[in-house]
């Protein structure tokens, strides 16, 4: 596994798979640690899967966006992209939302692509897991265009909030 396929495989699969395993937990341990535990994370990875890591911790950054009982919106920046399909950074949402009886947590996985389309930033919602060879993979569910982290929050969440 080269350098492309290992922060391409920890970004699109690794990290969606730890989200749908252990939400509240998973989040909960990125919260504390940070940056720290985001790059941890990653050299582990690339152990398990006998690839070299050239990043540094400095490489990696996360972000709690905003926190309060309601909603939960997370940043991770991950090494700057050197090609497409890898993405920029990611962002997790966890929340309540209106379920049949009571409220039910909802996750949610977003990558921000490299480049910039006419519309604006690619973001793709990572959803509909299968197995794969290394573990789940995510398929492409939407794909989204937005101007900033405001047009993005307005069009994709707030729409689904109670």
């Amino acid at each position: 596994m080269g350098m492309f396929d290992s922060l391409y495989d920890f970004e699109f699969s690794y990290i969606p798979k730890r989200i749908r395993k252990d939400k509240r937990k998973y989040i909960g341990i990125l919260n504390d640690k940070g940056q720290k535990e985001l790059f941890r994370q990653f050299a582990i990875f690339c152990r398990i899967f006998g690839c070299e890591n050239p990043y540094t911790e400095e490489d990696f950054s996360y972000e709690i966006l905003q926190q309060d009982e309601d909603l939960t919106i997370c940043r991770l920046d991950f090494p700057k992209p050197f090609q497409e399909p890898l993405c920029e950074c990611a962002y997790i949402f966890l929340y309540k939302k209106k379920a049949l009886f009571g409220k039910k947590t909802v996750v949610r996985y977003f990558t921000k692509e490299i480049g910039r389309g006419e519309d604006g930033y690619f973001l793709g919602e990572r959803d509909n897991i299968c197995q794969g060879t290394i573990g789940p993979v995510w398929f492409l569910q939407q794909q989204y265009a937005f101007k900033d982290e405001l047009d993005f929050f307005r069009k994709i969440v707030m729409e689904d909030l109670p």
